[in-house]
């Protein structure tokens, strides 16, 4: 079996060389994707967000069952600190309904668009007072969460 060269076959290289200039000037470079890099505050340890049950056991940024509810803008590639007003760390994982802007529709978050970081640059991501979420999916969406 004999390899081909691209001494005997110089269009090849040439046509190699084009196809990878093309290539790469059509593609733009990848969203950050360090967790860690801006986290967008949402709420603060004096005003945080959302509501408490009743018994003070779940807190969510907002209302499900109500159209009208305000949703977290969720920006792909983007951490978000979500100030909750629980007093102790969630003891589940965050429940995000998500939906597109346009829409009222709301449906559970699916793959890594919502991801519970447990920590970042050495500071705890989930403690009584807040959690980071990521959206590490390539899609902006809006969002509801409930923790408990």
């Amino acid at each position: 079996m004999t390899a081909v060269s691209s001494a005997r076959r110089p269009g090849l290289a040439a046509a190699l060389a084009l196809a990878l200039t093309v290539t790469s000037g059509a593609c733009s470079s990848p969203p950050n994707q360090n967790a860690c890099d801006s986290i967008v505050e949402v709420g603060s340890m004096a005003h945080p967000i959302g509501m408490l049950s009743p018994d003070g056991r779940m807190w969510r940024t907002a209302d499900p069952y109500d159209p009208n509810a305000p949703r977290i803008d969720f920006r792909a590639y983007t951490t978000y600190r979500l100030w909750h007003g629980l007093g102790h760390e969630p003891f589940t994982a965050p429940v995000i309904l998500a939906g597109f802007p346009a829409s009222v529709i709301l449906a559970p978050q699916v793959g890594n668009t919502g991801e519970l970081l447990p920590s970042c640059g050495g500071e705890a991501g989930v403690a009584s007072e807040f959690v980071l979420i990521r959206n590490a999916g390539g899609e902006d969406f809006q969002v509801i969460v409930t923790l408990e």
